[in-house]
């Protein structure tokens, strides 16, 4: 007996001990109050809510029609008065908010319309939020897309090459009725709101956009009749016979979407057809596949009546269907109308819209109707919401495990996991379930049990879940299959949810049409062959885009795509050759690392633009590119530029490319999860330190830009820890490393730190995808992530925000914000024989009014991710982005303190990463680790001062190498 209590006290001592250590977490304590899910931190969604007020009771037909104008707001800052609509008020950034109350003589679920004309000039949305009785009622109530509308130049230009390019797009200003909708477009009618009986205050709050506003309606949700209801009796239907009339996909009447792009199909039946020429001949499925994209075409009939409407396409979504809305004259005109589907063909054919066999016939009055195309992916509304639930859900399993087992699980010990997450199994067997619900649901939506990429990753995700439940006391080895891994169930779940989304649809022809034959979609066999026969020959004597030679024409080759080049192209020849009469051909840079093997063999361009900023440096040593200094006019160009993009730009004191792009570190947020955690937004790295307990403390965790995949560590990564510090990495004679200073050190033990002690992600893989899903709710990135942001991820549209990067407080009471800006460049090369001409073009290319216009172009034709990050400070505050963020990327900028270079640079770079990850790693002694890097770069430094004449070959100093400092930048650019 005493054995048995025995074992049983040393087996509770034992359970302690393990229970105090420091990477333990248990279940029972983290899960009441310190694991804290996305769901916990965010309101509830419009599919939670919408239910629970059916269950109350609540109905959406009670009859009601109030409208509120302009005079019935509460207190309108100005009324304008417009031809068409009398008073209105203009939404903009003075005018922000508009309130109103209304008499609801019955509680119930109504629907808010806007009676409004887009005015905005941003390239953002226009974004509203709702409140109702001072509060939100869903999440999605609180970003709101109001469609802003857009139509093209009405004749499509050629290139130079007699290719298409894609038009100009204007904003198409027109009063439209709006009945306010989810943004994702995943809710399968309009939004509604619960409103109570009596008196309601509604406030509409602008995030972004403006607009004038005629009226507000509150109403009733309008009940649609079938398709059975909606046609006569048969003798009443008038169907034309012989009427056929064709509309061009490609040339609406307008679009709400600038992301709605026009394609190519070299197909012999898809017209504008030609042989070899690029001919914009069809709408983009590829870019039109977002829900609540809309295209919109006039259609003029001579007789009432009811006709067809066909569309030629293509779909090419393997195994699944896309799905559009149909609307005449700005109405659906029936149920069914809402959700056309379109099967997958990758062959066009031609679809008259109907379902089930039936082919549906729409009335037309005589003379125009308006036909609009909307993309819908509310069919896919219910796997969505699974598998977001899945991810959030699984990750933060994993999050209890790695509490429990800490970061490095232990692969030979066992575990009794049940004793420490007894809910563990129930949970996974939950999520276990949904996806395989998903499964289910996504092959009755698409009506093929057939695997796409979709499926497959379901699939093998549910299986793994299936796996662990069977075995639950492997969790904690098998962590890396729920999430962290490239193939874990989160991971899957990443790459998924987007595709669930995604419903392209290409558009040839539109056809409004009787009882009556239609062409052919595609030209047969024989045809084809042919016509891919002719191409092949023909295909030997193209030489579009690329470099030629030509005595009498400056050659300007470019790192981008070729969308970028035409219209830079396009600008030169409209504006550069008409104001000099010089000659320009931009061609597409074969490879910007041959650049120097071209020069070596004098196949060099004059001008080279996107070449990254680190290499004109590198050039520069080997003679083979311009010092710009040279040019009369240098010193005023130069200003168009913030000073600190030139540090990596100089050699000696020449100058020899202009920064052309620039690249910003700023700290993004998550604003619902940080309010909601009550946490405030750091300033220096102090703060970000004090805030990581209670962030860890809930799951949650803070993104640096070290925790990137990869070993390596570029100076983009470490420089701005070290110049916050105020370190330097040279010697003012450059002869040595100063890498061992204090400063350096102070600066490496904090970026070790981090993650030796208070544990940031060593890796994640994507800093986007877990800030959008809320796991990293906060961190550092770039100009590409807000882009991404602001274009890619619509479910967090409104719940984000950008702010200065967390810097060092100084002595003197500024925080430093410094950051490495890894911009792009142009050079002039030094074997160019027309040197004048291209530094003229450098100057009309890095212009203002050259890059705001070249800004608006690319957005008004490529559409509104093609955001231009121009190194012209005055071009980039005049750009039409919000003004908020504006200001935060031109805060940010006067930080901006590029690395400058010298002939062992890269070897400092190397070090510099190389000593973080033995200390990460490794776990070596900070100053070990530096003292090492110390002798191996001074080592190399010796080495290639050497090979550059700076010293003699026993090391004595032969000629000063004059590093440029920023300090010295006003001597070096303009000689103060």
């Amino acid at each position: 007996m005493k054995k048995i209590w025995l074992v049983v006290y040393l087996t509770l001592i034992s359970g302690l001990i393990f229970l105090s250590s420091p990477h333990l977490n248990a279940k029972n304590t983290a899960t009441q109050s310190e694991s804290l899910g996305l769901e916990e931190t965010t309101e509830l969604s419009y599919f939670d809510v919408e239910p629970k007020w059916r269950k109350e009771g609540l109905r959406d037909d009670n009859a009601l029609n109030l409208e509120i104008s302009p005079l019935g707001f509460f207190e309108p800052k100005v009324i304008y008065a417009d031809e068409e609509k009398g008073d209105v008020l203009k939404v903009d950034e003075l005018s922000s908010k508009v309130e109103f109350n209304v008499d609801v003589p019955k509680a119930g679920l109504y629907t808010l319309n806007f009676e409004y004309k887009a005015i905005t000039e941003s390239v953002r949305n226009i974004e509203v939020s709702i409140v109702v009785n001072d509060i939100s009622l869903y999440k999605e109530s609180k970003s709101i897309i109001i469609p802003t509308f857009y139509d093209n130049s009405k004749e499509i230009i050629q290139d130079r090459y007699g290719n298409d390019i894609m038009p100009v797009s204007n904003r198409y200003e027109t009063w439209t009725n709006f009945t306010l909708k989810d943004t994702q477009r995943l809710v399968e009618d309009v939004l509604l709101f619960k409103l109570n009986r009596g008196i309601n205050k509604i406030s509409i709050i602008r995030q972004n956009g403006d607009f004038l506003l005629s009226k507000v309606t509150v109403k009733n949700k309008k009940i649609l009749p079938t398709y059975k209801q909606y046609l006569p009796n048969n003798d009443a239907l008038n169907i034309e016979k012989g009427f056929i009339k064709t509309l061009e996909a490609e040339q609406p009447l307008y679009r709400n979407s600038l992301s709605i792009r026009y394609g190519t199909d070299r197909e012999k039946n898809v017209t504008p057809f030609a042989l070899q020429k690029q001919r914009l001949n069809i709408v983009d499925g590829g870019n039109f596949q977002t829900g609540g994209q809309a295209l919109y075409y006039d259609v003029k009939v001579e007789k009432a009546g009811y006709y067809y409407i066909t569309l030629k396409t293509k779909q090419l979504q393997n195994f699944q269907t896309s799905f559009r809305r149909i609307t005449i004259n700005g109405e659906v005109p029936f149920e069914e109308a809402n959700l056309i589907p379109f099967k997958n063909h990758k062959k066009w054919v031609n679809s008259t819209i109907g379902k089930d066999g039936v082919d549906y016939l729409f009335y037309l009055k005589e003379g125009k109707n308006r036909i609009g195309i909307e993309v819908n992916v509310s069919p896919f509304a219910k796997i969505h919401q699974n598998l977001n639930k899945v991810m959030i859900g699984v990750n933060d399993i994993s999050l209890d495990l790695k509490k429990l087992a800490g970061s490095t699980t232990d692969k030979n010990r066992e575990w009794d996991i049940l004793s420490y997450l007894p809910n563990v199994v129930d949970e996974l067997q939950y999520y276990y379930d949904l996806l395989v619900e998903s499964e289910r649901l996504y092959q009755e939506i698409n009506g093929s049990t057939k695997v796409n990429e979709t499926i497959s990753a379901i699939k093998q995700s549910y299986e793994t879940l299936e796996k662990l439940i069977k075995k639950p006391n492997t969790l904690p080895k098998n962590i890396d299959k729920l999430s962290t891994d490239s193939n874990s169930v989160t991971a899957k779940m990443g790459l998924v949810i987007p595709l669930i989304v995604r419903s392209p649809l290409s558009i040839d022809k539109i056809y409004v049409h009787g009882n009556t034959k239609l062409p052919r979609p595609n030209a047969n066999a024989f045809e084809s062959m042919w016509l891919g026969i002719k191409r092949f020959f023909l295909s030997f004597f193209n030489n579009e885009y690329k470099p030629t030679k030509n005595s009498e024409v400056l050659e300007v080759w470019v790192n981008r795509s070729r969308q970028y080049v035409n219209v830079m192209q396009e600008m030169a020849d409209a504006t550069f050759t008409r104001e000099t009469g010089i000659k320009v051909n931009i061609s597409l840079m074969p490879d910007e690392g041959k650049l120097i093997m071209a020069v070596s063999a004098g196949s060099q361009p004059d001008v080279a633009l996107g070449v990254s900023g680190w290499r004109p440096y590198d050039y520069a040593l080997r003679n083979a590119v311009a010092d710009l200094k040279q040019f009369s006019n240098f010193k005023e160009v130069s200003k168009r530029f913030n000073e600190g993009a030139f540090l990596q730009l100089i050699y000696e004191d020449g100058v020899y490319a202009l920064p052309e792009t620039q690249n910003f570190n700023l700290l993004f947020y998550r604003e619902d999860i940080m309010n909601k955690l009550n946490i405030e937004i750091p300033d220096t790295w102090d703060d970000v330190l004090s805030i990581l307990p209670e962030l860890q403390r809930y799951g949650l965790n803070f993104f640096a830009p070290l925790s990137t995949t990869g070993a390596f560590k570029g100076f983009v990564q470490t420089m701005p820890f070290i110049k916050q510090h105020q370190g330097k990495i040279h010697s003012d004679d450059a002869l040595r490393t100063t890498i061992d200073s204090e400063e350096v050190i102070k600066a490496m033990t904090l970026m070790t730190d981090l993650y030796t002690i208070y544990s940031l992600p060593l890796e994640v893989g994507s800093f986007y995808n877990s800030f959008r899903y809320g796991d990293i709710p906060i961190g550092i990135g770039d100009f590409g992530m807000y882009v991404r942001l602001l274009h890619a991820a619509p479910e967090i549209a409104g719940l984000w925000k950008i702010a200065k990067l967390p810097g060092v407080l100084r002595s003197d009471g500024v925080v430093d914000r410094s950051y490495d800006g890894a911009s792009t460049s142009g050079v002039i090369f030094e074997k160019s024989k027309k040197k004048e001409d291209a530094w003229k073009f450098l100057d009309w290319w890095t212009r203002d009014d050259t890059q705001l216009n070249y800004a608006n172009n690319l957005i008004n034709s490529m559409g509104p991710e093609y955001m231009w990050n121009t190194s012209n400070v005055n071009a980039f505050k005049d750009m039409a982005w919000d003004e908020l963020d504006k200001q935060v990327f031109l805060d940010q900028w006067q930080w901006v303190n590029d690395t400058e270079k010298t002939p062992a640079s890269y070897m400092i770079e190397r070090e510099l990463s190389n000593a973080w990850n033995r200390v990460v790693f490794d776990g070596i002694n900070v100053r070990t680790a530096i003292e090492d890097a110390t002798v191996t770069i001074n080592k190399e430094i010796t080495r290639k001062m050497k090979e550059f004449g700076y010293l003699d070959k026993n090391g004595n100093h032969i000629k000063t190498y004059k590093i440029p400092t920023k300090d010295r930048l006003g001597e070096i650019l303009w000689d103060e």
